[in-house]
């Protein structure tokens, strides 16, 4: 790097700046007590709601992570987040659990999660996070404005609300809009 007088600090410095151009959201959560959202908004970007979905399904993969019969009916929520108006993340709440889901619940700036009462303060933990990438299938690709099959970005958690699994939510996001720092 010497040869072409560029330091590392100035390449990390470049590339920050065409991420921020190619991805057009800068923000960092700073904890996990602080969601996306509020990060978002702190930043100034307008954050809202265009698409609400609520679908029973039969999952007996899911079912086994929420420990219950593979036959159980789990009630699968699925919110589409804009940001300045623009598609920037699909959160998906799959549950067994029995809940009240109205329009108010479904545009709320909180997270899908606290919306629904699935986390209560000093007793909910998230176990079992991941993040992989994966194709997006045709509903995902539709709401995220891509093409099917292109690489979304999955996090995902276990919601456990005194030692009991109550939920499972997951984030998708275009794999080449997002840049996770871990």
């Amino acid at each position: 790097m010497s040869e072409a007088k560029l330091s590392l600090m100035e390449l990390r410095k470049q590339y920050a700046r065409t991420m921020q151009r190619r991805l057009g959201v800068d923000v960092v959560v700073p904890d996990s007590s602080r969601g996306l959202t509020q990060a978002l908004a702190s930043a100034g970007r307008h954050v809202g709601v265009n698409q609400l979905g609520v679908v029973r399904a039969v999952n007996s993969e899911l079912a086994q992570a929420l420990r219950v019969a593979p036959d159980t009916p789990l009630l699968i929520l699925t919110r589409l987040r804009l940001v300045d108006n623009e598609p920037f993340f699909v959160n998906q709440i799959v549950t067994n659990q029995v809940l009240t889901v109205d329009t108010e619940v479904m545009e709320s700036e909180k997270p899908l999660r606290q919306a629904l009462g699935l986390e209560i303060p000093g007793r909910t933990r998230f176990v079992e996070r991941s993040i992989e990438v994966v194709p997006a299938d045709e509903s995902l690709a539709h709401s995220l404005g891509l093409e099917p099959g292109e690489p979304l970005l999955k996090s995902g958690n276990l919601i456990v609300t005194d030692d009991e699994p109550v939920g499972i939510e997951y984030n998708y996001f275009g794999a080449y809009r997002v840049r996770f720092v871990l």
